[in-house]
């Protein structure tokens, strides 16, 4: 029987143990429903990749959330004008994405006993369409859980797929963008989002640029209006002349591939964030008054948990090469949102994927949970074991920031 950490305010809602009690999930049935639920999709989402814990968060966590990622986004506001992205790009735009981890942790100077702690931050798309055909998949087993939504303020799926449509492919002639794409360790997500939103999946060289600098799909001859980008240019760094092409191209962008490189949580130092420690460069890691052991350290381009330093010491700091492109936080305390029949820890990271728009205020557009055990939420580190995997995290009924 899964149980909760006693708290006088727990950070998971009682309608979690609920429903977690009453259906029966298990990663090969929510992979067979997430599949049901996109048929289109050329690539399945793995099983083991599956957790089998939706939840709901407490009203406390969901205001944190909100309160700590509108916080956070009017910090970076400065940094996410398109004056930001090198002048190469003849296509640049303002930052339309941005991606936040949220740990949840102990915090004894909390009545609750927990609270949330900023992990990190990029402007990249992350796995939305996975994220929602989770939700449809959990409410196919579980019907209560079609009443409840894991993003903001839209009430309906059909509302939420109209808005998500709009974002990605503003009605324009739209192609998905990535390099090698059917090779990705996300070709699952990649497929499904071509799926959902009816876009073709191309690789930068099906990609033709026209005289007059508009481009068309190689593969079918199509004008393309719109890039909804997951290529990270660094690995296509000796591609230099599809690069070109891309900067000069008549195209509008749905996450600019200049944006990667310029927010992503190297920023963090520069930012003075409430609730949230100090972070600093490794060259600077002594300012934050803090011995090398209670220290974590990340390089700030990495992504899917490479180049992390969970246990530094100072010689290791002192050592690392390019420090100034690396992040030093104080370590924390993870706090386990359940335990399983053993009395074993579950532990989750909290991804929030934010639809940036000049004048307004940034919409949670969904809520994903990385539940793991041990020390590391990332998903090369999932092994099919019961709890850990990718879920999604409900907002709760009535939620005053619905």
């Amino acid at each position: 029987m899964l149980t909760c950490v006693p708290s006088s305010d727990p950070p998971l809602h009682p309608l979690s143990l609920e429903v977690l009690g009453r259906f029966r999930f298990d990663k090969s049935s929510v992979a067979q429903a997430w599949r049901a639920a996109c048929p289109g999709a050329a690539v399945s989402l793995d099983e083991h990749l599956i957790s089998e814990l939706p939840v709901v968060a407490s009203k406390r966590l969901d205001r944190l959330l909100q309160e700590r990622s509108a916080d956070l986004c009017q910090q970076l506001r400065p940094y996410l004008t398109a004056e930001s992205i090198p002048a190469a790009w003849r296509n640049a735009c303002d930052a339309d994405v941005l991606t936040v981890d949220y740990a949840v942790i102990a915090d004894p100077q909390s009545e609750a006993g927990w609270s949330i702690r900023l992990v990190e931050f990029q402007a990249f798309t992350s796995i939305l369409a996975t994220s929602y055909l989770l939700h449809q998949a959990y409410s196919e087993i579980a019907p209560p859980l079609a009443q409840l939504r894991p993003w903001q303020m839209l009430p309906t799926q059909q509302h939420w797929l109209q808005a998500t449509r709009e974002w990605l492919c503003a009605g324009k002639s739209t192609a998905m963008l990535e390099h090698d794409h059917q090779q990705r360790a996300t070709s699952f997500d990649l497929n499904a989002s071509a799926a959902l939103w009816d876009m073709p999946l191309l690789d930068p060289e099906d990609v033709e640029l026209y005289s007059d600098q508009h481009i068309k799909n190689r593969l079918d001859g199509r004008t393309i209006e719109r890039l909804c980008n997951r290529l990270i240019l660094s690995e296509i760094a000796e591609q230099t002349a599809t690069i070109s092409k891309l900067q000069q191209a008549h195209v509008e962008w749905q996450n600019h591939p200049g944006w990667y490189f310029a927010v992503n949580k190297g920023l963090a130092p520069h930012l003075h964030l409430q609730g949230e420690p100090k972070n600093a460069f490794a060259h600077q890691w002594r300012s934050l008054g803090l011995p090398a052991s209670q220290l974590v350290a990340k390089n700030c381009f990495s992504f899917a948990g490479k180049d992390l330093l969970l246990h530094t010491t100072a010689q290791q700091l002192d050592a690392l090469p390019s420090a100034q492109d690396w992040l030093v936080q104080p370590r924390y305390q993870a706090y386990p949102l359940l335990r399983d029949e053993d009395g074993e820890p579950l532990f989750a990271e909290i991804r929030l994927m934010l639809q940036m728009k000049s004048g307004q205020a940034p919409w949670t557009a969904m809520q994903l949970l990385r539940w793991y055990r041990g020390d590391r939420a990332s998903a090369s580190g999932f092994q099919g074991r019961f709890g850990e995997g990718l879920s999604v995290l409900y907002k709760p009924p009535q939620s005053d920031l619905n």
